[in-house]
């Protein structure tokens, strides 16, 4: 398996979009418990 320094590239300001994907979620995501933290940016 190959390895990034930053998964999340990106190209000059085209913006990016982020695909999430749970395996064998749990109760709380069936419940709507669950939510995903916001992403933030690092320097």
């Amino acid at each position: 398996m190959q390895r990034f320094a930053s998964p999340m590239r990106t190209v000059g300001e085209d913006g990016w979009f982020v695909y999430f994907r749970l395996y064998a979620p749990l109760q709380p995501f069936f419940d709507k418990r669950f939510k995903l933290a916001d992403f933030e940016r690092l320097d």
